[in-house]
């Protein structure tokens, strides 16, 4: 049975935002000119809404899933507006709590969305206090039958990846290079099989096969298709590290001049290329041209592993993602995109072959 509103549990949220800072900073974000510059402040207008419902969308399960996850919190009377933009299978929305604003994260489904949506509760109550990166504050929280659901302090959106300057980019990768340095966890839940490794022990080829044969990619692409244990081998000789496992600029917010790392649902143990490969490799889908040679030279000032097998996982990781990934995706993007796509994957597995 849902909890009934409680006028205490808002008011102590609404002082936990009302002091609420990012989750520990260990060195300000150099304040480059360029970063004030690309800062995005505009956000869906909030429209309230009476108790326990949200506005309605052109998905009818949000609004539901909204609803239920605020009954959760005890947290009934809230404005809200749904967050575009997901890839994950959480419902992510905006909730102005009083005169503060707040996101709220729900997720619900199958054991494996469960599992990542407490891996990322795990890291906000375990390890948000301790990575080298600043995060969002968790306000509140419940996990139980169906439902997880985290209220976090809201942040302002960075600006889109093609609008990134050199120095963004170079200030990103170096806070990646002091989070992969984040003394690794040895126990459940940080040590488990990061996406593009997992796909490379079953790769869907049949799907490969059917997009990437349609394109001027078929004939540059064979032998990686024949042998994908060879991008497996490269990721496991690669260097490991906690990675964030979901790296990309969408993932990415801002508190005046510092970055704030959101979504951490695959947080863990990983080859530290891959965060690498995909902070680049989606940068550059998203119309970006990420300065990956100065990126790599970002990265290894203090980070103490070998360029030349980072790079050779970095590939690796990138070449995994285009090849079993993307195809799933790639309707939803303009022939334009997918032309710069296919580009990409050619130069790449040339490259490799050489």
């Amino acid at each position: 049975m849902a909890q009934p509103f409680c006028a205490a549990r808002l008011a102590t949220i609404l002082a936990a935002l009302a002091r609420a800072e990012p989750g520990p900073v260990r060195r300000q974000l150099t304040p480059e000119s360029c970063l004030r510059r690309t800062l995005v402040a505009h956000l869906p207008t909030l429209t309230p809404v009476a108790s326990a419902t949200v506005v309605r969308t052109d998905r009818e399960k949000a609004p539901a899933k909204a609803v239920r996850g605020l009954r959760a919190l005890s947290l009934d009377r809230a404005e809200v507006e749904e967050l575009v933009g997901s890839m994950s299978h959480a419902g992510v929305y905006r909730v102005r709590l009083g005169s503060a604003d707040a996101v709220l994260k729900v997720t619900e489904g199958d054991a494996r969305q469960r599992v990542d949506a407490r891996r990322e509760l795990s890291f906000y109550l375990e390890l948000a206090g301790s990575v080298p990166v600043s995060t969002p504050r968790l306000l509140a929280t419940a996990d139980g039958g169906q439902l997880t659901a985290l209220l976090l302090s809201a942040h302002t959106p960075v600006a889109p990846a093609a609008r990134w300057e050199r120095c963004e980019w170079l200030a990103a990768t170096r806070q990646l290079a002091r989070l992969h340095a984040f003394e690794v966890p040895r126990e459940d839940p940080w040590v488990h099989v990061p996406w593009v490794r997992g796909v490379l022990q079953d790769p869907p080829t049949d799907l490969a096969i059917d997009y990437w044969s349609q394109t001027v990619a078929a004939h540059h692409i064979d032998s990686l298709l024949r042998d994908p244990a060879s991008l497996a081998r490269a990721l496991d000789d690669g260097p490991m590290g906690f990675i964030h496992g979901d790296c990309h600029v969408d993932n990415l917010l801002r508190d005046g001049d510092q970055l704030i790392w959101a979504d951490w649902q695959v947080a863990g143990t990983g080859n530290r290329a891959v965060d690498l490969a995909f902070l680049y490799g989606r940068g550059y889908a998203d119309g970006a041209n990420p300065p990956l040679e100065h990126m790599l030279e970002e990265y290894l000032v203090d980070s103490h592993v070998e360029a030349a097998q980072l790079l050779r996982s970095m590939m690796a990781a990138e070449l995994a993602t285009l090849l079993f990934g993307w195809p799933t995706y790639m309707t939803y993007h303009t022939q334009e995109e997918r032309d710069r796509m296919t580009s990409r994957l050619v130069q790449l597995a040339d490259s490799w072959l050489s």
